[in-house]
């Protein structure tokens, strides 16, 4: 029997050859042989001894896929961080019986004064029945209350009013407003430089300079940019081309 490499022969290296290429080839469409591709397109290059300017800038230009997993990356990595505060401060948001929301909304009043339900909603990226949700326990402990205030009515052109509702008297719309009360104003006191010291003590890892730079980025990506994201949602994947490219060639 005729051997191979390593003393192997001929038809148990094909079958060892042809396992291992299937290995491969399941772990190409596995997460953590994505993952796996995505770590190596995410380390930075070694400039080779002798290369040319060119050849180096494209072997060192990240992929689209980098780019994904790289953006990727930064998502999970916001998420934790996220979580990683949240967990930190529950110990000391549940001995005084509030909330992270619930504290957000008395900070938000406290700040503000008496604030709309809407304004609230809005700050907090939820609906209307989820403040009223969150402002309820804080009206049973006494620190918030909800009123409804009538605005001021908006100035209208008399002329563009039907004639019989010319120089009447006009009100303005209802709307719900969240008053915080002295006892509020009381816990606010009592809590909020505790829990500030906290959560100084936990962001003391950044200088002054991140902090603000953090702050900046986060600004930034709350805001957003409409235009970089539908060229971004419009773009192709590397391995979409591959498909549309091949889907033209099959049809033409």
């Amino acid at each position: 029997m005729p051997f191979g490499v390593q003393g192997k022969p001929f038809a148990a290296q094909g079958k060892s050859e042809l396992r291992r290429k299937n290995r491969e080839d399941l772990m190409a469409m596995s997460i953590p042989g994505a993952w796996q591709r995505g770590e190596r397109e995410l380390a930075r290059p070694i400039r080779r001894a002798g290369e040319e300017e060119a050849a180096w800038k494209a072997r060192r230009r990240i992929s689209h896929r980098g780019k994904t997993l790289r953006a990727f990356e930064a998502y999970l990595d916001l998420l934790d961080t996220a979580a990683y505060l949240q967990s930190e401060l529950s110990s000391q948001l549940a001995a005084y019986d509030v909330t992270l929301r619930g504290l957000r909304v008395l900070h938000m009043v406290y700040r503000r004064g008496p604030t709309a339900t809407r304004v609230v909603a809005n700050k907090l990226r939820c609906s209307r029945p989820n403040v009223e949700n969150l402002v309820r326990p804080l009206e049973e402990r006494g620190w918030v209350v909800r009123e409804i205030w009538t605005m001021p009515p908006k100035e209208t052109n008399e002329a563009r009013l039907p004639v019989a509702k010319r120089g009447g008297k006009r009100e303005g719309r209802a709307v719900g407003v969240i008053v915080l009360t002295p006892r509020g104003k009381k816990f606010i006191g009592t809590f909020f430089p505790k829990h500030a010291k906290v959560v100084k003590s936990l962001m003391r890892v950044l200088d002054g300079r991140e902090q603000v730079t953090l702050s900046r980025l986060l600004l930034k990506l709350r805001r957003g940019d409409v235009v970089k994201f539908v060229r971004e949602i419009r773009m192709y994947d590397d391995e979409d081309w591959e498909r549309v490219v091949k889907d033209k060639s099959v049809s033409g």
